[in-house]
């Protein structure tokens, strides 16, 4: 798993590691290494925005696991409400590097070693259309980068058997509230547990047909359906 947080990804790696899959969490936080010793995984710190890191923590992985049967990248940031002309350059550029470029390190990586087994499963992770146009235009960019990385990566890999997804999650909370903060927050702002999503990354895992796909879980916020039906 590269790239794990507080939010989809560290409620991801909790849940797959509860169904007893063997996991190695990538990421540059202290919060990954807590997690990874908290739920009894391993851990490799590096910044996945580094070619070099990423390969380096990949072949760490690879070693520690004995193999690769899936790769799992949430890693990624946003920003609050800016329109086109208030974002910088510069946080322009962090986005396209924090979502989309950690994700392509990643994969150079990664795809290497699932072409020779050629056997695996790449899940990334987009955004749902109410996510991505009620924030910016440089998240919109990077996540519609993700997107079409994913699909052409799917067609690109589907003669080694290796399989790429893409979810594409809605508002979902983070784990750094406390419970009683945390149920009150969803409950006003219509974002939800990310169990729903790590139970899909399991799905997109182990079924041995999806592939090329994008899986959105929003709890049909973008088919303007109220939250709770």
């Amino acid at each position: 798993m590269a790239g794990v947080g507080p939010g989809i990804g560290g409620a991801t790696a909790r849940y797959l590691a509860g169904r007893g899959h063997r996991l190695t969490l990538i990421s540059r936080s202290d919060y990954g290494r807590t997690l990874a010793k908290e739920i009894g995984t391993d851990h490799v710190k590096c910044d996945l925005e580094n070619q070099r890191d990423a390969s380096f923590a990949v072949t760490i992985a690879l070693e520690k696991m004995g193999g690769l049967d899936a790769l799992i990248h949430t890693a990624g940031d946003s920003f609050t409400q800016r329109n086109a002309e208030e974002v910088t350059q510069e946080e322009f550029e962090w986005m396209i590097s924090s979502n989309l470029r950690t994700l392509f390190n990643t994969l150079r990586a990664v795809v290497p070693v699932m072409k020779r087994q050629r056997r695996g499963s790449i899940i990334t992770f987009s955004a749902s259309p109410n996510v991505y146009m009620n924030l910016n235009a440089a998240y919109a960019a990077a996540k519609g980068g993700v997107f079409f990385l994913t699909k052409a990566l799917a067609k690109e890999l589907l003669a080694y058997n290796v399989r790429v997804n893409c979810i594409a999650p809605g508002f979902f909370a983070k784990a750094n509230l406390n419970p009683q903060d945390r149920a009150e927050w969803l409950r006003v702002s219509g974002r939800y547990s990310p169990m729903q999503v790590a139970k899909t990354v399991e799905f997109l895992i182990t079924n041995q047909l999806a592939t090329g796909i994008c899986v959105t879980v929003d709890g049909g916020w973008t088919l303007d359906i109220p939250s709770g039906l």
